[in-house]
Parts: structure tokens; C-alpha cells; sequence
């Protein structure tokens, strides 16, 4: 699959859910993509917690079902042939 080819086709927004102290929460970018009655969001962020380093964290969902990076991929692959 190619993650520029998606990422071009794909709506672009911002998100950040950290409270006001810039802990507890996630912030980063979401990529929406509908295609073929198929909706495909993937999400890539820092994840917060208080008082420690944040986390990378990524999400896959394909029709609002969390599903690994592999299905994604699969899924988006065969509909963009």
C-alpha cells in the first residue's frame, strides 16, 4: 500500500484532546478517507500522561471498526487498484 497515495487522497485535520496543562490526552493528526462506500481513518499522535514522556500512538479504523495496520492496508490496497 502506498501511505503517500493515502495520505494525498485523504481529508487532513488536526485533533488534540490534552487538557489545559498540555497533559492527559492525545494530540496529532487524523486522515480520513471514503472511498468505494468505505470509510478509512487513521489517526497518528503523542499520547500524554502526567508526569512522564509522551507516547507515539497510532489507530486504524476501516467503517468505524478498529482493525490492525496489516487489514488496513489490505483493505485500502485492494480498493485503490
Amino acid at each position: 500500500m502506498n501511505w503517500i497515495r493515502f495520505k494525498e487522497l485523504a481529508t487532513k485535520e488536526k485533533f488534540d484532546s490534552t487538557n489545559a496543562w498540555g497533559f492527559a490526552g492525545s494530540a496529532g493528526t487524523k486522515y480520513t478517507l471514503n472511498l468505494q462506500e468505505n470509510e478509512f481513518e487513521y489517526k497518528t499522535a503523542k499520547h500524554y500522561y502526567r508526569h512522564a514522556n509522551p507516547s507515539p500512538w497510532k489507530s486504524y479504523k476501516v467503517n468505524g471498526e478498529e482493525v490492525t495496520k496489516k487489514e488496513f492496508e489490505a483493505k485500502l490496497t485492494d480498493l485503490l487498484k
